[in-house]
């Protein structure tokens, strides 16, 4: 199983620990996001496989691609106000993007296939998790949507520390769930030097991302 959301998902504060994580593979320079350069030997389940084989056009390219570990628990632990809560997890990636003049990840972006029977639970917990993450860390809350997939963030009021901002896509047509941690930046190759600049980066990403999604869906 590929580490859980609670064991980073709460370093708005931490000083960064991201530099010098993996260095970006041959095939990772051509920008494609592709199941074969580094998934598992099986292939993706066809309700995932829209989500992890985009293109992005900016330079960002995929520096690792982990699954979920088939056969393990199917569900992941979050924490809220009232205490730890379960998060369904049927089937999930997560991909670690770069830009190709880093050497350092922008963002750690986890695609999960939520089981339909508690699909609309998770969705709950997973908003309390967001409140409880803002409360503790004194970030802001964010609602927002693009283009169909309903959205929640976290966002913290500055550039530096391990985790920028958090932001959660739920897709109700299919019970997905994605998650992205946007990671701070270290002293060289910065794709953004202030909060503006990230945001611009961070919205550019998703009309990329969520659009790729929806033409895959309809191939």
């Amino acid at each position: 199983m590929y580490a859980r959301s609670d064991e980073i998902e709460g370093m708005i504060n931490v000083r960064s620990h991201v530099a010098g994580i993996l260095m970006l593979r041959a095939a990772a320079a051509a920008s494609v996001i592709s199941v074969a350069a580094g998934c598992a030997a099986s292939r993706p389940a066809p309700a995932l496989a829209p989500y992890i084989t985009c293109n992005f056009e900016d330079g960002l390219a995929v520096a690792n691609i982990d699954r979920r570990t088939p056969g393990l628990r199917q569900y992941r632990t979050v924490r809220t106000a009232t205490g730890e809560k379960d998060v369904s997890s049927v089937d999930g990636y997560r991909l670690m993007l770069r830009y190709r003049d880093a050497d350092y990840d922008f963002a750690n972006l986890k695609v999960e296939q939520s089981d339909p029977a508690a699909y609309a639970t998770d969705k709950q917990v997973l908003l309390e998790h967001l409140r409880y993450l803002a409360e503790r860390d004194k970030a802001t809350l964010i609602s927002n949507s693009y283009d169909g997939f309903e959205g929640h963030a976290v966002q913290s009021s500055g550039i530096d520390g391990g985790i920028v901002a958090m932001q959660v896509l739920f897709s109700d047509a299919d019970h997905m769930i994605v998650t992205v941690d946007f990671l701070s930046q270290g002293p060289t190759h910065r794709r953004f030097n202030n909060i503006d600049e990230f945001n611009g980066l961070k919205e550019e990403f998703f009309k990329l991302y969520v659009g790729c999604v929806h033409r895959n869906s309809v191939n």
